[in-house]
């Protein structure tokens, strides 16, 4: 689950980040560099790489809780009609 949260967030903050390049271009020379620039924490209070750290830890933490509860949910069964 760790390795899922890690991928998920990843993606999720590299394509942010090029969907802020996009509505802002004038701030990043390039798309890489806003890409790059995600990464660092300079002046942003906070940065995506602690959104990615701490998506790994929920993900490994309650991730494993969550799919057991769902597991054992009844399933409920649909009546189907007969003509």
């Amino acid at each position: 689950m760790a390795v899922a949260g890690f991928a998920l967030t990843f993606i999720y903050d590299i394509l942010s980040s090029i969907g802020f390049y996009i509505a802002y271009p004038g701030i990043y020379a390039s798309i890489w560099e806003a890409i790059y620039l995600t990464f660092i924490p300079l002046w942003l209070p906070y940065p995506p790489i602690i959104h990615t750290v701490t998506n790994i830890i929920v993900f490994a933490v309650v991730g494993p809780s969550i799919i057991k509860a769902i597991a054992a949910l009844p399933i409920s069964t649909v009546k189907k009609c007969s003509s």
